[in-house]
């Protein structure tokens, strides 16, 4: 019995030695790439577009980066279709200050009355000496966040609901200072003879706006539900928020929380 207890595992281990030698030696060929690019990791709509120059206009759905500091004598970035993100990846959109009077837009959301533009992603970087920062009309439940919009002619960022609808935004996280003069303001909410409702402005610093902080103005129109939350609204020329039914309007509603 001793025997067989000292042969059976030298028995075994011969037995195994011709599997663990069995295959090729040589490896396969070389590693294929399985590594993301930076690009495809910040974002999963695969590729991003770039925006190198400016004026630039989008007409399709997508995810667009800006690659540098760009200016503009005209509109910086114009958005003329829904479902699309704009990331500035921290870099400016500057304009030239207004020069001869036009109504330049750092930023131009241009939907219609009768086709409003959703889903759309403003985002991180800057927009200055444009005649109005961001400029968005008849623009649906989209999103304008970590944006410094300042030192613009007239209004900072301006919602436009003029005979028509701007509904369901939000505004987070952004610094708005030193934009305009009257009868504008650094932010705008505008539902002259339409309908600016139900938008947020939140944990955003408003100061040293040349008139209003923030401007509620129905005339005519809606600018009901809104809120303001979390904000910081100081040393702007008028009043920090105002809240305007003019003409008729309503401006109902609405709420200012911390």
């Amino acid at each position: 019995m001793k025997k067989i207890a000292l042969l059976l595992p030298v028995a075994l281990l011969l037995t195994a030695l011709p599997c663990a030698a069995q295959g090729p030696l040589s490896p396969p060929g070389p590693p294929a790439p399985t590594m993301k690019t930076l690009e495809q990791i910040h974002d999963r709509t695969d590729p991003r577009t770039p925006i190198s120059s400016l004026p630039c206009t989008i007409t399709n759905s997508g995810s667009y980066y800006v690659v540098s500091n760009l200016h503009s004598t005209t509109n910086g970035i114009v958005i003329e279709t829904s479902g699309v993100t704009v990331d500035l990846m921290g870099f400016s959109l500057t304009g030239d200050g207004g020069v001869g009077g036009g109504s330049d837009y750092g930023i131009h959301v241009s939907g219609a009355t009768n086709a409003t533009i959703d889903r759309v992603v403003i985002r991180n970087g800057t927009v200055s000496r444009f005649d109005r920062g961001l400029h968005c009309q008849y623009m649906n439940n989209s999103r304008i966040e970590q944006m410094v919009v300042s030192g613009n002619g007239k209004s900072g960022v301006h919602l436009n609901g003029y005979s028509g609808q701007c509904d369901g935004n939000t505004i987070a996280d952004c610094t708005i200072s030193e934009n305009g003069s009257a009868p504008f303001a650094g932010v705008v909410l505008s539902g002259y003879e339409g309908q600016c409702n139900g938008n947020t402005i939140g944990n955003c610093s408003i100061s040293r706006n040349g008139n209003y902080g923030v401007h509620f103005y129905s005339a005519g129109g809606q600018c009901n539900g809104n809120t303001i939350a979390n904000c910081t609204i100081s040393d702007n020329n008028s009043s920090g928020v105002y809240l305007d039914g003019d003409n008729s309007g309503q401006c109902d509603g609405n709420t200012i929380d911390d």
